[in-house]
């Protein structure tokens, strides 16, 4: 059992920290939105505010997306031992094959 754990952070943990480095730089952009729209309270230009609030919403959903694959890239990951981008892939194919379930 201590092998195996020991095998699983060798070789898969480079694989959760890239995953969530996906998920932290959307956040941070996410952060820097925010701050934009903080800043355009004030403001009486309207193509600004809806701009932005169009990005936040766009940032947002991506984010919802990003989480639920990097949740499925994981699963793959530990079933099959690739490393992120190739698990993050098969994870995408397998949900689009079975999207109507």
């Amino acid at each position: 059992m201590c092998s195996s754990f020991w095998g699983q952070n060798w070789y898969h943990l480079g694989s959760l920290a890239f995953g969530s480095l996906i998920i932290a730089i959307i956040q941070i952009i996410r952060v820097l939105l925010e701050y934009v729209d903080g800043k355009l309270k004030g403001s009486e230009n309207p193509v600004a505010k809806f701009f932005v609030k169009c990005m936040k919403c766009c940032f947002w959903c991506l984010e919802k997306f990003l989480r639920f694959l990097n949740k499925n890239a994981y699963i793959m990951i530990a079933a099959h031992g690739k490393n992120f981008c190739t698990s993050a892939k098969n994870a995408f194919m397998l949900i689009m094959r079975n999207c109507v379930r």
